[in-house]
C-alpha cells in the first residue's frame, strides 16, 4: 500500500471509521498526535426567526456567515433601491461581524446575489467603502431571478476571528 498524507483531521477520522482497536494499536506517540489533531470544534448561532439554517458558523478560526439582506432592525427591506439596500447589507455585516468577535478587516472571501445585474456597478460603488483598499477579500457576484423577499442584493462572506 502506497503511504498518503492525509490532514491530521482525516488521519482521525480514518482512524474512527478503522475501529478503536487500529487507533489503540499504533505507538503512544501517534495516538497522543491524533488527539492533539483532533478538527476544530464547532460554534453555531442558530437563526432567531427559527428558519432551518444558522446565521453563522465558526470553525476553529474560519466564521461563515450566511447571506444578509438590506433589513432595518423591524426586519423590513429598507426603501431606496439598491443603494441603500447594498448600505444597510454591510453595515448588517459589520454588525455580525463584530458580534463574532471580528471585522470587515478580516473577510476574506464575499459571495453578493444582485437581483438584477445592472445593479453591479452601484452594488461596487457602496460595497468598495467597506473593505481596506490593500486587503480586499476575493468575491463571486451574480445575479438570481428573484431574491427573498424581493431584496435586491444578498451578500454572505467568509471571515477570520482573530485568537
Amino acid at each position: 500500500m502506497l503511504p498518503i498524507k492525509l490532514a491530521p483531521w482525516l488521519f482521525l477520522l480514518s482512524l474512527t471509521h478503522s475501529g478503536v482497536s487500529a487507533a489503540m494499536d499504533a505507538p503512544s506517540s501517534e495516538r497522543s498526535s491524533a488527539v492533539a489533531d483532533a478538527p476544530p470544534a464547532l460554534s453555531y448561532v442558530l437563526n432567531a426567526e427559527g428558519l432551518p439554517f444558522s446565521d453563522a458558523v465558526q470553525v476553529g478560526s474560519t466564521l461563515y456567515l450566511s447571506g444578509l439582506l438590506g433589513l432595518n432592525a423591524d426586519g423590513n427591506l429598507v426603501e431606496g433601491g439598491i443603494t441603500a439596500q447594498m448600505t444597510q447589507t454591510m453595515e448588517n455585516l459589520r454588525t455580525a461581524l463584530q458580534q463574532s468577535g471580528t471585522s470587515v478587516h478580516n473577510v476574506v472571501k464575499c459571495t453578493v446575489i444582485l437581483a438584477d445585474i445592472e445593479d453591479f456597478a452601484a452594488m461596487n460603488a457602496v460595497y468598495s467603502r467597506y473593505f481596506p483598499a490593500d486587503r480586499l477579500p476575493t468575491r463571486t457576484a451574480f445575479a438570481a431571478r428573484q431574491l427573498v423577499m424581493d431584496a435586491r442584493v444578498e451578500v454572505e462572506c467568509l471571515a477570520v476571528v482573530p485568537s
